[in-house]
């Protein structure tokens, strides 16, 4: 009786390694992930002053972001709002595609207040919406930010 009760043992124990290996069978692949972002910080920061006219605006985000969508949503105005000029300039990115820069043609004007709009349309490399700031809700309106140059 013992023999059948340790044979039986043995089978189950053999059944179950077996089916835990079986060759990567019964494995699932990995799911792709759709990551939402956040901004994590933004320089110049909202409401500074005495801004240098030869500053670069850059932009910190929580993981790597889809460059071209970033690069459609961001824009600088001179003055407030989106009704002054947009201005012009050069983006590039890091290699990890989490900090952006812009750096406008003529440099910021002096004196002037300068609007930077955010829309809604930026997603993560993996397809994620924005979140807010916070990261506590997703970004479903525009965001503005402005900095005054000295």
């Amino acid at each position: 009786m013992k023999k059948i009760i340790v044979m039986l043992i043995v089978i189950v124990a053999a059944a179950v390694y077996i089916s835990g290996c079986g060759g990567g069978s019964s494995i699932a692949a990995p799911q792709s992930r759709t990551t939402s972002a956040r901004i994590l910080s933004i320089s110049p920061s909202d409401g500074t002053s005495g801004v240098a006219t030869d500053t670069v605006f850059t932009v910190s985000f929580s993981q790597p972001m889809n460059m071209s969508s970033v690069d459609d949503n961001i824009h600088v105005y001179q003055g407030t709002g989106t009704s002054g000029s947009s201005l012009t300039g050069n983006i590039s990115w890091n290699d990890m595609h989490t900090m952006m820069t812009f750096v406008p043609d003529q440099g910021f004007m002096p004196g002037t207040t300068h609007t930077v709009h955010f829309g809604t349309g930026m997603m993560s490399e993996s397809g994620g919406m924005m979140m807010n700031m916070s990261g506590s809700q997703m970004m479903n309106q525009d965001m503005y930010t402005y900095f005054t140059t000295r």
